[in-house]
């Protein structure tokens, strides 16, 4: 079961430190255009934060499929659900731009509604699936930054400020990241040398 949700974390345990502190700055640059540029930028990200939902939904679909099979219960069928949303809500999206039938109501409704849900799951999975007793706080805080940005945009009825609030959203986000990815060195670094 832990198993499992150790191979769709964020960061992995044996994932190269800096890893973590890439992504950040990549957030925090995205968030920064965001604020710069909300109205142009607002749609490219809505796009890419549908193309992420949607590999990552994948990727959680397949590992919770395989994970039913082997060890049926609840986490299994959490990481399932949450995977099978993530592909389905991010591919509707995608289909729906392409056709170009997609509102910007709509697309916000649809995409920070499914972040609310995949990010409540995500906590609750990197709560409930404790590998040795410790808590996947990459996956915490990927869900947090989901289940985050569905609450507070669903609340902004205006699209540029919709996109700012976004923006400032992954700046933190990044920011988190950053120290999560130094956090995450010091760590290795302590645990190489023996030190406590």
């Amino acid at each position: 079961m832990s198993d499992t949700v150790k191979r769709i974390s964020p960061v992995e345990k044996d994932a190269p430190w800096w890893l973590a502190a890439v992504e950040g700055a990549v957030a925090g640059l995205l968030g920064i255009y965001l604020i710069i540029d909300p109205i142009s930028a607002g749609s490219i990200i809505g796009m890419a934060l549908a193309i992420v939902l949607a590999v990552s939904g994948a990727l959680q679909t397949f590992s919770g499929w395989r994970a039913r099979r082997s060890n049926p219960g609840l986490t299994s069928t959490l990481i399932l659900i949450r995977g099978l949303i993530g592909l389905i809500v991010g591919a509707l999206i995608i289909i729906l731009w392409l056709l170009d039938v997609l509102t910007f109501t709509t697309g916000t409704w649809i995409l920070y509604t499914s972040l609310i849900v995949y990010g409540l799951i995500g906590i609750f999975l990197g709560f409930a699936s404790r590998p040795h007793g410790k808590i996947r706080w990459g996956m915490i805080l990927n869900s947090l930054l989901m289940a985050g940005l569905g609450i507070i945009i669903i609340f902004v009825a205006d699209e540029g400020d919709a996109t700012r609030a976004t923006g400032a959203i992954l700046i933190l986000f990044g920011v988190l990241l950053l120290v999560y990815g130094f956090f995450f060195r010091r760590q290795m670094e302590a645990s190489a040398s023996g030190a406590p």
